[in-house]
């Protein structure tokens, strides 16, 4: 059985792989990572938005295998300057400033967005789940985050309608600021 490390450079050359094919003309790039445990970050930083794919890893106990997980971070700036009243970036956060995002995981095991790694035969079924979850479960869930409306709505669909409602008048000032 090939050790942690191998199976961890695995994932992140099968990962890369991925995002480049499926995900470049998005604008996502890989970025430094910021956690000892993240295996990649890939983000797409526009003027709207800020968008983040984070694949991590978990090491399971009493063996080299490990559970590798992905989660989406969306950093919308009006939304972050509505809340904090400055600026931030998910490409290179700023210490001390607080970030308001949006986010989907960590997934539970045995979900999309989570996958065992037990041997090099499991980077393919990694690789496999993980297209079809960019496909089925990030792009749509990221589509949730692409204008003020529709972040307004996602809001609401998460319980957080009255937040939606006292962010409004504030977004749209700040449109109202940007066309001058």
């Amino acid at each position: 059985m090939p050790n942690r490390p191998a199976l961890i450079r695995l994932v992140a050359d099968a990962a890369d792989d991925i995002l480049r094919a499926r995900l470049a003309a998005e604008g996502f790039a890989p970025v430094e990572t910021l956690q000892p445990r993240t295996i990649r970050r890939y983000v797409s930083a526009r003027q709207f938005r800020d968008v983040e794919i984070e694949v991590f890893r978990e090491d399971l106990a009493g063996g080299d295998g490990l559970m590798v997980r992905a989660t989406l971070r969306v950093l919308v700036h009006p939304l972050q300057q509505a809340t904090h009243g400055a600026p931030q970036s998910l490409v290179v956060p700023t210490p001390g400033v607080k970030l308001s995002q949006l986010q989907l995981g960590p997934h539970a095991d045995g979900l999309p967005g989570s996958w065992r790694i037990n041997g090099p035969t499991d980077v393919g079924v990694f690789a496999h789940g993980f297209t079809a979850y960019l496909a089925q479960v990030a792009m749509p869930w990221l589509a949730k985050s692409q204008s003020i409306d529709a972040v307004l709505a996602l809001l609401r669909e998460v319980g957080q309608g009255e937040q939606a409602d006292k962010l409004r008048p504030t977004f749209e000032a700040l449109q109202a600021q940007e066309t001058r």
